[in-house]
């Protein structure tokens, strides 16, 4: 229901930004299990890089489906996901997981 102020409300204008950069916000990989895809969702955030300033609210999100298939003909892909998972054995076992 509106209602009538007695006086103009002026409200200052927001000077526009623009981000240069994607922040890497959060990375899921899905397997559910041994016979299932592997997916991945990344979310990304931008931002300024000279400021640090970042924009949650213009975050999206990136779904990668399949990625063994993906690895499998994008050798760059398939080296950063074995660099990943040998790391994280590297951790889990020195850490007494595994």
């Amino acid at each position: 229901m509106p209602i009538q102020p007695t006086q103009p409300i002026v409200i200052p204008a927001i000077a526009e930004k623009t981000a240069d950069a994607l922040w890497l916000k959060s990375l899921v990989i899905n397997a559910p299990d041994i016979n299932s895809t592997v997916n991945i969702s990344v979310m990304l955030t931008p931002y300024i890089s000279t400021t640090g300033e970042m924009f949650h609210e213009k975050s999206i999100t990136l779904e990668l489906d399949n990625v063994l298939t993906l690895a499998a003909a994008q050798p760059e892909l398939a080296n950063t996901m074995q660099v990943l998972f040998t790391e994280i054995e590297r951790q889990a076992k020195s850490k007494n997981l595994i």
